[in-house]
This record gives C-alpha cells, structure tokens and sequence, in this order.
C-alpha cells in the first residue's frame, strides 16, 4: 500500500505560505482597484462637459471595504438637492445627454480585469 507522509513542519510552513499568498492577493486587488479608480477618475473629467466647472470640480473618488471598492463620480448639486452629473449622464427636458460616467465605467471594466490578471499572475509567479 502507497504511503503519504508529512512532516507537521511541512505543512505549518505550507500554511504560512498560504497565509503570505492570501496577503499578496489583497494588496495586488486593492492595488489594481486603486490604479483602475484613477483612470476612471481621469477619464471623467476629460469627458464631462465644462460649463462652469462645478460638476468636473466635483469628480471624486471615494474608497470603502479597506480600498477594495471604489465610487468614482462627480457629487454636485442644484439649488433643489438633486444631483447635477445625473441630468448630464441622462439627460432632461431640453438637456442632451452626455454619458461620461457610463462611458468610463465601460472602460473600467476590461482595464481592472486586465490589471487584475497581471497583478495576480505576478504574485503567484513569485
């Protein structure tokens, strides 16, 4: 009958590098998040049409869940509460829209999984 034995050491030094992998693969995501918000970020202000300058002005990206999501849009509002980048992204009565959110989120999709194969194909290569 085949035998398979481990050394206790073997397999408590197999868990610390499981551990250590663990670690690398958060921080290549976060990394890869981070890097993807910053474009996406760019892109918008490139994008948003610039009237005054309020709603561009107000493009920002917020980090919850330790940097492992990202809300990237402008936070302006009219006179009455409501959220100005919503009627250039959509449009109103008499407003043409302007997609520039959705057309940096279309782009952030294939630019973060991108990142996210290289990043974790270089920690997993080490």
């Amino acid at each position: 009958m085949a035998k398979v034995a481990f050394k206790t050491t073997e397999l408590i030094d197999l868990a610390d590098q499981l551990d250590r992998w663990a670690e690398l693969g958060d921080q290549a995501v976060i990394r890869a998040i981070r890097e993807t918000a910053d474009d996406v970020y760019d892109e918008q202000f490139r994008r948003v049409p610039v009237d005054s300058g309020d709603t561009r002005d107000s493009i920002t990206v917020l980090y919850a869940d330790q940097g492992r999501t990202a809300s990237i849009g402008p936070t302006n509002r009219d006179d009455s509460g409501k959220p100005v980048g919503f009627f250039i992204e959509y449009g109103a009565r008499g407003i043409e829209p302007v997609p520039f959110v959705r057309q940096s989120a279309k782009h952030a999709r294939t630019a973060l999984a991108r990142r996210l194969d290289d990043e974790l194909a270089r920690v997993f290569s080490s």
